[in-house]
C-alpha cells in the first residue's frame, strides 16, 4: 500500500503535479507526476477545488481576450452579418470538426490562433466530453499556477476549448437577436 505523502501546498507551489499530467522538467528530464494515492483525501479535495477555480479564471481570461479580439473586428466591418456568420463557421470548424491532422500546426484562422494538432485533439475531446455527451467537467488536467514542470505560455486545450465555446454561444445568440452589441 502507497503512503500518502504529499500535501495541497506541494501541488500549488509547483513541486508536484499528479496524475495524469505527466509532465518533464526541461532541466532534469525526471517524471514529476506522481498518482493521485499519494494525496490524503482532505488534500485531494483542496486539489480539486484549487484546479476548478484555475479552470474558471482562465476560461475568463482567455474568453475576454477573445471577446476583445471580434469587438475590433466587428467595429471595423462593414459586413457585420456576415463577420458573425463567418465567424460561427470558423468556431465550429474548431470544436466539432472531425477532420485533424495528424501532426503539425493547425491554423483555424480565428483570431490568429494556430494549434497543434494535440491542442485541436484535446479541445474538440473536452467539447464532446462536456457538452455533445454531457459528461462531468474533469479537471484534474489542470495544474497550479505555479506548476515548475510546464511550458507557462501554453493554455490548456480544455481552457480554448471552454472558451471557444462561450464566444461561440456569444455569436448565436446576437445572430438570433439581430441586436448587435457593439454598434
Amino acid at each position: 500500500m502507497e503512503k500518502n505523502i504529499y500535501t495541497f501546498d506541494n501541488w500549488l507551489e509547483g513541486k508536484i503535479c499528479p496524475n495524469p499530467s505527466y509532465i518533464k522538467s526541461d532541466n532534469d528530464n525526471k517524471n514529476h507526476s506522481f498518482p493521485w494515492t499519494l494525496f490524503p483525501d482532505e488534500e485531494l479535495e483542496k486539489i480539486r477545488q484549487a484546479q476548478e477555480a484555475i479552470f474558471i479564471d482562465k476560461v475568463e481570461i482567455l474568453f475576454k481576450k477573445l471577446m476583445d479580439v471580434f469587438q475590433d473586428m466587428y467595429e471595423n466591418s462593414k459586413e457585420k452579418e456576415i463577420l458573425i456568420e463567418h465567424e460561427i463557421i470558423r468556431l465550429k470548424e474548431v470544436l466539432y470538426s472531425t477532420n485533424t491532422p495528424s501532426m503539425g500546426l493547425v491554423s483555424m484562422n480565428y483570431s490568429n490562433s494556430i494549434f497543434s494538432a494535440d491542442t485541436l485533439q484535446g479541445i474538440r475531446f473536452y467539447i464532446k466530453q462536456n457538452y455533445v455527451e454531457a459528461k462531468q467537467i474533469d479537471y484534474s488536467h489542470i495544474h497550479s499556477n505555479q506548476c515548475n514542470f510546464k511550458n507557462t505560455n501554453d493554455t490548456h486545450p480544455y481552457v480554448e476549448g471552454e472558451a471557444f465555446y462561450r464566444l461561440l454561444k456569444y455569436l448565436y445568440s446576437i445572430k438570433s437577436s439581430k441586436v448587435m452589441m457593439y454598434p
